[in-house]
């Protein structure tokens, strides 16, 4: 995989890593963890028995996972740190005679803040008191496995196309249709006011602070917006309308999201892309082909993203 679409994946897992929780966090985790190791175990609650503490294990390595993903991850770090301790009394308890454990590791989704210092001491006290390797499973480490993983897979485990740089195949007529279909199934019914100034497409993308990477895709896209307009040339004057109403609130709730996340222009744009894509088992290109051009069309509007002159309004 070259160094741009390895960027592209890096982001795509990244926005899920910050959305993912519970179990959805447990999914990704466990579908990463099961094609990187062929041994690999992921273990589900049983009746009374649970799981007795292990959410997988691989058996020709003696390292077990023990999960924890809470809404907030800066929250309740002290009950982190305890749930560390029991969970590895309860694990120990009941596979290490069937399992020899070698290894412990404590799977935390950080969302890339770090570990803290209530879990590092916590696992630093198992160490010493069991005499058994114990580390902490963040998301730095799960990228790392994934990326250990062929192009098909990680397409598989996140359930999305890498878009392909300077590759971008001739919109089709009815993929367009079927995004624009989706997205006024789905998006929120809320219109903002207003339409935002028109300024040079580049100069936007600067001032979005876009990577040079998402630039170029968005400019790919953009050589073939003429099949947006073919489309609503088709159409009655108020679709154009309603897509643009619709997208523009899939961008402003992005928005919202991210800036109490604190995340990133580009995880925005994958964000929307990921929201007007319609899911399909193969995860065709086109679909996503179509959904990359529409965003430019609208882009180019402004009707997503800001214009530099936006507060000149």
């Amino acid at each position: 995989m070259d160094k741009t679409r390895r960027f592209f994946a890096r982001i795509i897992l990244e926005l899920q890593l910050r959305r993912a929780q519970g179990y959805a966090f447990e999914d990704l985790f466990k579908a990463v963890m099961q094609r990187r190791y062929s041994d690999f175990r992921p273990i589900q609650p049983y009746g009374n028995l649970g799981d007795r503490k292990n959410d997988g294990y691989i058996p020709s390595s003696g390292t077990f996972f023990q999960l924890y993903a809470p809404k907030d991850p800066s929250e309740k770090l002290d009950y982190a740190a305890t749930k560390a301790k029991d969970d590895f009394v309860g694990l120990k308890k009941y596979w290490h005679t069937k399992c020899p454990i070698q290894c412990y590791r404590f799977v935390f989704n950080d969302r890339y803040g770090g570990s803290v210092v209530p879990i590092e001491a916590a696992l630093i006290e198992i160490a010493k008191k069991h005499s058994i390797d114990t580390r902490p499973f963040l998301c730095k480490d799960l990228e790392h496995e994934i990326f250990q993983l062929d192009l098909d897979l990680i397409q598989d485990v996140l359930g999305t196309i890498i878009p392909e740089p300077g590759v971008l195949g001739d919109a089709d007529y009815y993929a367009v249709r079927d995004v624009v279909d989706h997205v006024l199934r789905t998006a929120a019914p809320v219109v903002p006011a207003g339409k935002l100034l028109t300024p040079e497409f580049q100069e936007k993308i600067k001032f979005n602070g876009l990577s040079e990477r998402v630039g170029g895709l968005l400019s790919a896209a953009a050589l073939q917006t003429d099949v947006v307009n073919d489309f609503f040339s088709n159409r009655s004057g108020t679709h154009r309308q309603d897509l643009r109403d619709h997208l523009a609130v899939v961008y402003a709730n992005e928005c919202n999201a991210a800036l109490a996340a604190g995340s990133a222009a580009d995880l925005i744009f994958f964000a929307v892309l990921g929201a007007i894509t319609p899911k399909s088992e193969s995860m065709k290109a086109a679909i996503q082909n179509a959904a990359l051009v529409v965003m430019a069309y609208y882009f180019e509007a402004c009707d997503i993203f800001e214009g530099p002159n936006a507060s000149a309004r």
